[in-house]
């Protein structure tokens, strides 16, 4: 809500927002079962946020972002924390880099040093929060070991002769790879040769090369399968298994439906005034699409992406009520977004135009209530 109300003046805008994330059946579904996304969800959103906040400026004193915002520590915290929670995204990290990147070069064009400041410190607090956990991990194994030993395992689920899109059943092809690794081990032990690492660390060696050559032998088959993964995570109706109850599964439907449907409608009107906060709210289910395309499908691991679009589709919906009843004086906020556009484009700025309202100068683009927070 508070990332709306940032973004967008329309009254409604924030209150719609967390109307639809507090109605959305996969976030009501992840506060009930006991899974990892229930605290890798709200950390992941609470990373994207403030990093997104770091790289706006003070609208109180300077239009202008700072050239540091101690803001990307905690962001860096977090999402680190999201990936021990769940390793899945670990491979946010040069996403979020590249964005922090480029919103320091076009705030900042002519001081290359800010340039690269921002994402290092972003890199670095990234670094030291996970560094226990390597260091745990190479006392174990004497391996570098980035997050878990379960990659293998994971991997090995999307990409094997018999892969359907979903998780096998509790992954009993685990159980041959078991066996084959303890008959190799005894081979080698037989001739005098010392075994690598731990048990676990050599099984999951197994199954990601196994994975690997079988996705290299059978390319067609792994675009098959990702566009079967891809419906199995994306589609309105879910056709897991897990979800048998009918009225679950139309109460998914039409709220996942309703706000995908206004997050587009947001996505289309926020671009025209702030496209590169657009494209960071979008890139999470983007993320997650190419992802899952990968591991395997389903409708838990679009959760994430889904609940940062109530963000657009709080301002889709919000839209939609000011073109019905248009209220001039609320309209898209002029935010530090370094690729902010005219400030006639912005959301409601039509209506304002249209309203009659020539009484107000060309500089009074954004009235305001003298008294109001800036922020608020």
């Amino acid at each position: 809500m508070h990332w709306t109300r940032r973004l967008c003046d329309l009254p409604l805008a924030p209150i719609l927002t967390g109307l639809l994330a507090t109605l959305y059946c996969g976030a009501v579904g992840m506060s009930i079962f006991v899974l990892s996304e229930a605290l890798a969800t709200p950390l992941f959103i609470l990373a994207a946020y403030w990093t997104w906040l770091a790289l706006q400026p003070d609208q109180k004193n300077n239009p202008i972002p700072k050239k540091f915002s101690p803001l990307l520590i905690p962001a860096a915290i977090a999402l680190a924390t999201a990936c021990l929670t769940r390793p899945s995204w670990s491979l946010w990290l040069p996403i979020a880099c590249i964005y922090i990147l480029f919103a320091s070069y076009l705030a900042h064009q002519r001081d290359r040093k800010t340039h690269l400041l921002q994402p290092a410190i972003f890199l670095v607090a990234f670094l030291l929060t996970m560094t226990p956990w390597w260091i745990r991990n190479y006392t174990i194994t004497g391996k570098f070991v980035p997050t878990t030993l379960q990659v293998g395992a994971s991997l090995y689920d999307g990409w094997h002769p018999m892969a359907s899109g979903s998780s096998d059943e509790n992954m009993a092809f685990s159980t041959e790879f078991l066996q084959l690794q303890l008959q190799q081990d005894q081979l080698l032990a037989s001739e005098g040769k010392p075994l690598e690492s731990t048990l676990e660390w050599r099984i999951d060696r197994r199954l990601l090369n196994a994975a690997y050559h079988w996705a290299i032998e059978n390319p067609s088959d792994v675009a098959k399968l990702g566009l079967v993964k891809f419906l199995k995570t994306w589609m309105p109706l879910p056709i897991a298994r897990e979800l048998g109850n009918p009225w679950v599964r139309w109460w998914e439907a039409g709220s996942y439906s309703t706000i995908m449907l206004l997050a587009f409608w947001g996505l289309r009107c926020l671009a025209k005034s702030h496209p590169l906060s657009a494209l960071w709210i979008a890139m999470p289910c983007l993320y997650l699409a190419v992802l899952h395309a990968v591991f395997i499908g389903s409708v838990r691991y679009r959760q994430p992406g889904v609940l940062i679009l109530c963000v657009l589709a709080g301002i889709g919906a919000a839209h939609i009520l000011s073109l019905r009843f248009p209220n001039p004086k609320k309209i898209l906020k002029p935010s530090g977004d370094p690729l902010h556009t005219n400030p006639t484009q912005a959301i409601g700025a039509q209506d304002y135009q249209a309203s009659g309202a020539q009484n107000h100068s060309t500089t009074d683009e954004y009235p305001r209530n003298s008294n109001s927070n800036p922020d608020s």
